[in-house]
């Protein structure tokens, strides 16, 4: 991977990731219907317009789903790297700073949220505050803080918790009864319904969602990461970055392949449920 500097102040790689990372995540809302989720009757459509729909559906979420996201996430920590070091030469703290954007980011994640439920704005507003606290820590402490996220920490503690108990039931969130309250909402003829339904309860239904799939650690681990790989400016035109980021792709490669077959048919391997909660989560987040 070569990098490109545009100007002073834009690497271009950066900015190409970050397109293909938000085209990727739009597809995947457009064919979501931006969690709408009202689709046409199977019944009602020639199987040939079935088998492109499921078709199309497969292939843009084997391509993209829990990989978009992570692009972005990834490069919201190397932002604020970047951000850090240029407020650093003014002999500045930028965290504070940083803090004040977060309140704005959550300023709009809330006015986004009105249309659409489950603003990832919020999201990104609430963990970015974990950059704050990670951002005078050594190099190598960063990224351990990183790793231990990436872990999935949260689905490990509940599966030995049950490997020790097998009585032990992991706590239900109740996501459920939020998406539910949101359809009410997209199904009403008011736009006022709508409004304050996504106001009430999208974001809860995002963030408990985004904590019961692994995405709200996994997504601090890559804000951290982010941060790491903008510290030892592994994104700058360098023969031995180009070579660091060929190894990642071949390991990246070789890893991926077994952690897809395992997510594809672990349910043939674990029926209990809780394996399905931990090991599953854990399989899905490291494949992405």
């Amino acid at each position: 991977m070569t990098v490109n500097k545009i100007g002073k102040n834009r690497i271009e790689v950066i900015d190409s990731l970050r397109g293909f990372a938000i085209m990727g995540i739009m597809l995947l809302h457009s064919i979501e219907h931006f969690n709408f989720y009202v689709f046409p009757n199977p019944e009602t459509q020639p199987d040939w317009l079935n088998s492109i729909d499921s078709k199309v559906w497969d292939s843009l979420f084997f391509m993209f789903s829990g990989k978009g996201y992570a692009i972005f996430a990834v490069l919201f920590g190397f932002t604020f790297s970047l951000m850090m070091r240029k407020q650093r030469k003014k002999k500045i703290d930028f965290g504070y700073r940083f803090l004040w954007r977060m309140v704005l980011l959550a300023g709009f994640a809330v006015v986004n949220g009105m249309f659409f439920p489950g603003e990832v704005l919020m999201m990104y507003a609430i963990l970015g505050l974990s950059l704050f606290f990670v951002r005078n820590l050594k190099t190598q402490l960063i990224l351990i803080v990183s790793a231990l996220f990436l872990m999935q920490p949260i689905e490990w503690f509940h599966y030995i918790r049950f490997a020790m108990d097998n009585t032990y039931v992991a706590p239900a969130l109740g996501t459920g009864k939020y998406w539910n309250l949101l359809k009410e909402g997209q199904l009403s003829n008011s736009i006022i319904d709508l409004i304050t339904v996504n106001t009430l309860y999208g974001h809860k239904a995002s963030l408990l969602w985004a904590l019961s799939v692994g995405r709200m650690t996994q997504t601090i681990g890559l804000f951290a990461l982010g941060y790491w790989l903008g510290i030892k400016q592994l994104f700058s035109d360098l023969t031995a970055n180009t070579k660091f980021w060929k190894r990642v792709l071949i390991v990246s490669i070789v890893t991926f392949i077994p952690l897809y077959v395992l997510k594809v048919y672990i349910k043939d391997i674990f029926e209990l449920k809780i394996y399905m909660r931990t090991i599953g989560v854990i399989i899905k987040m490291y494949g992405n």
